[in-house]
C-alpha cells in the first residue's frame, strides 16, 4: 500500500473534528432581538430525587428575562425531599407551580408520564422541557430558544450545552466522550449535511399545538420503546416528517445528575440501548465505531512498546495511534485544557467501548436503569403497545 494512504485515518480525524466544530458553531443560538421570543411559555421540569440539584436550576430559571413564563415542577414520586427543596428555592415566587404525582397509570415508565402530566397542566403557548441537572447561565436563554425556533420555522428544537461536573468520571471519562467534537459535534454535522435529519436530544421546545398534534408524550413513549424520552421524541418527529433542529448554547450547562460511578455507567448504557432501539443502522454503526476504537487502541499500545524499546514504530501503527490524540487535542482546544491531556484520549476511548457493551447487554435484556427504577424496553412497539391513556 502506498505510504500516503496510511495517513488517511489521521487526516479523516482532523477533517471530522474541524467540520464538526464548524457545524456546532453554525447551530449556536444567537442573542434574541428586543421583544423576540416573548410568547407565553411553560417550562416543565420533571424531577425524581433531585433535591441536590433542583435549587440551581430553579434559581437560573427565575433569573430569565422572559416577560411571560411559568415553571411547572412535576415531582414523580421523590423520596428525598425534592419538592421541599424546590419550594425553599423559589420562596413563593408566583411564576412557579408544583405538581406531585403519587403513582403512574399502568404502562407508563420513567419520566415520560411526568412530561405528559406537566404538559396537560401547562398554561403557556410554548412548552419547554428542562431537566433538573441543567443550569441557564445567560438570562436570555428562554427567549433565544423560542426566537430561534420561530426564525428557523421548525416544529420542535432541542438544545445542548457544555457538560460539567466535579466527579472524577465527569472529568476523566464522561465529559471527554460526550463533549468531544467528534461525537456530539458529529450530530450537528449530520444535521448540516442533511437539513431534515432529526436529533431531538437535550432541552426540548415546541408549541403546545404541535405537542397535541403529534400525540404528546404518549406517542413519544410509543416510538421510544416505552422507556426513552429523547430518542422517543426524535423517532416520533422523524416518523411525522416534521422539520426539527438540534441547537447548541454555551449558556446551557449540564452539571450531570449522576452521584456515583454506577449511575454514570447505567446512564451511558441506557443511552446506547436507546440508540440501538430507536435508530436504524445503529448496531452496524456501533460495531464499526468500536472496531475503529479498538484498532487505534492496539496501535497505540504497539507504538508505546516500540518507543520504550528505542525503536521507530511502523508508519501504519503510528498513523492509527495518532487518531485518538487528534480528537483529544480538539477537545482540549475547545475547552481550554492543556494539550498534554490529549494523551489520555486512547484509554478514554477504549473505556467508551465498555459502555457500548453495557448498552448492548441492556438491549438484549430489554431492561435499563433510570435513577432507582428498572425500566422494561418494548423493542419494536406497535401503535397500541403502551397501555396508557392519552393526557
Amino acid at each position: 500500500m502506498p505510504t500516503g494512504l496510511w495517513l488517511v485515518p489521521w487526516l479523516g480525524a482532523v477533517a471530522l473534528c474541524w467540520t464538526s466544530l464548524r457545524a456546532r458553531r453554525a447551530a449556536s443560538i444567537p442573542e434574541p432581538g428586543p421583544g423576540r421570543g416573548c410568547a407565553s411559555t411553560t417550562v416543565v421540569v420533571p424531577v425524581r430525587n433531585e433535591a441536590p440539584r433542583i435549587r440551581g436550576l430553579l434559581e437560573s430559571l427565575l433569573a430569565q428575562d422572559h416577560p411571560g413564563f411559568e415553571v411547572l415542577v412535576v415531582d414523580d414520586g421523590s423520596t428525598d425531599g425534592t419538592l421541599d427543596a424546590a419550594r425553599a428555592a423559589t420562596a413563593g415566587d408566583p411564576r412557579v407551580r408544583f405538581l406531585r404525582l403519587e403513582r403512574r397509570p399502568p404502562g407508563w415508565q420513567g419520566k415520560l408520564y411526568a412530561l405528559s402530566a406537566g404538559a396537560r397542566d401547562a398554561r403557556g403557548e410554548w412548552l419547554i422541557f428542562v431537566d433538573a441537572d441543567k443550569r441557564l447561565t445567560r438570562s436570555t436563554f428562554l427567549r433565544a430558544l423560542i426566537a430561534e425556533c420561530e426564525q428557523r420555522g421548525v416544529a420542535a428544537a432541542s438544545a445542548l450545552g457544555p457538560y460539567l461536573g466535579d466527579r472524577w468520571w465527569h472529568r476523566w471519562w464522561y465529559r471527554p466522550i460526550v463533549d468531544n467534537p467528534a461525537l456530539v459535534g458529529g450530530a450537528f454535522l449530520v444535521q448540516r449535511l442533511r437539513p431534515r435529519a432529526t436529533w431531538l436530544i437535550g432541552t426540548l421546545a415546541m408549541r403546545r399545538e404541535t405537542y397535541e398534534a403529534i400525540g404528546g408524550a404518549h406517542a413519544a413513549a410509543l416510538y421510544g420503546g416505552g422507556a426513552f424520552d429523547d430518542w422517543g421524541w426524535t423517532r416520533l418527529f422523524e416518523m411525522r416528517r416534521a422539520r426539527t433542529a438540534l441547537l447548541f448554547d454555551d449558556g446551557l450547562h449540564d452539571v450531570s445528575n449522576w452521584e456515583a460511578f454506577p449511575e454514570a455507567w447505567n446512564g451511558m448504557s441506557r443511552w446506547v440501548a436507546a440508540f440501538l432501539v430507536c435508530r436504524r443502522g445503529a448496531l452496524p454503526a456501533l460495531a464499526l465505531g468500536t472496531a475503529a476504537v479498538l484498532a487505534t487502541g492496539l496501535a497505540t499500545g504497539r507504538v508505546i512498546a516500540d518507543l520504550a524499546s528505542l525503536r521507530l514504530p511502523p508508519l501504519p501503527y503510528a498513523a492509527l495511534a495518532a487518531v485518538p490524540p487528534t480528537f483529544g487535542i480538539a477537545y482540549c482546544r475547545t475547552h481550554g485544557y492543556r494539550l498534554a491531556w490529549a494523551v489520555l484520549a486512547a484509554p478514554i476511548a477504549v473505556g467508551m467501548t465498555a459502555a457500548v457493551a453495557g448498552g448492548i447487554t441492556a438491549r438484549l435484556r430489554n431492561r435499563v436503569r433510570w435513577r432507582d427504577l428498572e425500566i422494561a424496553v418494548v423493542a419494536e412497539p406497535p401503535s397500541q403497545a403502551l397501555n396508557a391513556p392519552r393526557p
